[in-house]
């Protein structure tokens, strides 16, 4: 039996006003969701074009689309794209415009790196990275281009024009899987391996960030220094500030401080470690926005 209009229209309103999480973990009935795919696939055929029209809640629908490569259009229940505040302005979503907990960070007044990766090829490693491990690119996602990880315990380094001053900050845009991996974390000294227990080798502090059970300072041999108890820092794009003056740190992940210390020890160099241990393919690391900056 075919559902009325009306009847998927319902549907759709009650999906639409959920968060996006509970969207992600939403189980409609079986009906329902034939109702809505039916919708969707029949005006995909009619306008004949090359994006993939998904029903909002047909999550086997867009990752099927997205494996092939092809754009998703998400539909409401006549077939048309709905609206997404944040893909029209060209910021990603879940990110923040405002700085709130992070109010008293001051990011460095001279620029020692900054890459937006506006001008990169999709597909391609940028030349400033330095690509030591698994697998990572560039790619593109709603407007805005990243770096992304393909692999499972993928490594890369920034590798910088001098090296680190003492007093300097570290900004980037991040979106960590919400499903598994130990997130992203960050060295300012080369280790002496790079494999899953790099750190408890490591002689210098480091910071972990979307870590499953908590983020902030670590230091050798993976001794917790200051940390935040939290499952992951967001369940879409977040703004991380990072903030070190001599043996100072503050460190902000979205709108929280998750980490202020003054006995870290992160060490110096020219090149800064990026340890990207998210589960591919259904979750993903992308890092984005990088700026690096000397306080003077």
């Amino acid at each position: 039996m075919e559902f009325s209009r009306v009847g998927v229209l319902l549907v759709m309103l009650s999906v639409l006003c959920l968060p996006g999480q509970a969207i992600a973990q939403l189980d409609i009935g079986g009906a329902v969701k034939r109702g809505a795919e039916y919708e969707a696939n029949r005006q995909a055929q009619k306008l004949g074009r090359d994006a993939v029209r998904c029903a909002v809640d047909n999550l086997k629908c867009i990752k099927k689309a997205e494996k092939k490569g092809k754009e998703v259009v998400l539909v409401d229940e006549n077939g048309d794209p709905i609206a997404d505040p944040d893909e029209s302005s060209g910021k990603p979503p879940g990110m923040s415009s405002s700085t709130g907990a992070a109010s008293d960070f001051e990011p460095g007044n001279r620029v020692i790196f900054e890459e937006d990766f506006a001008t990169a090829t999709v597909g391609d490693y940028p030349v400033e990275f330095e690509e030591i491990q698994g697998q990572i690119g560039v790619v593109e996602w709603n407007g805005q281009k990243y770096l992304r990880n393909e692999e499972k315990y993928s490594r890369m380094a920034v590798s910088l024009p001098e090296s680190l001053p003492e007093a300097f900050t570290l900004e980037f845009d991040l979106f960590e899987g919400t499903n598994g991996g130990d997130g992203v974390s960050i060295a300012l000294v080369e280790p002496t391996r790079f494999d899953s227990a790099w750190m408890q080798y490591y002689d210098h502090d480091y910071l972990n960030i979307g870590h499953d059970s908590s983020v902030g300072l670590w230091g050798p041999r993976a001794e917790k220094i200051a940390a935040t108890q939290e499952s992951r820092p967001s369940d879409g794009i977040v703004p991380v500030k990072i903030m070190v003056e001599a043996d100072q740190l503050k460190m902000y992940v979205g709108e929280r401080k998750v980490a202020e210390t003054s006995r870290v020890s992160l060490g110096r160099s020219d090149k800064i470690y990026f340890f990207l241990d998210s589960l591919p393919p259904d979750n993903l690391t992308y890092i984005g926005n990088i700026r690096i900056a000397a306080i003077e």
